[in-house]
């Protein structure tokens, strides 16, 4: 199951915020590119981000401006209780 949260952000915009949940989950922040890249199945490179964490802060600032993404996904068989909270700055 994933959640993917879109920012459109100038270079040098912000995403801010923090994930926790009761589960191990994935969080990624990524390009365009790495998300075209996930959704077709093959290997990608996040800019930001953990795999298998129950939370995390996030503070990514952009090299380049253009659409980011912060895709939240719970691989594990039991359902995941996530609470968000990201901004852009």
């Amino acid at each position: 199951e994933q959640k993917i949260y879109s920012f459109d952000l100038d270079k040098g915009g912000k995403i801010v915020g923090k994930v926790k949940s009761d589960v191990p989950i994935n969080v990624f922040v990524v390009s365009g590119y790495g998300l075209r890249l996930l959704e077709s199945g093959k290997e990608f490179n996040y800019e930001d981000g953990e795999e298998r964490i129950k939370r995390i802060k996030i503070n990514f600032e952009t090299y380049r401006g253009g659409t980011w993404y912060v895709i939240i996904e719970n691989q594990d068989s039991d359902e995941a209780e996530v609470d968000v909270y990201l901004q852009q700055k």
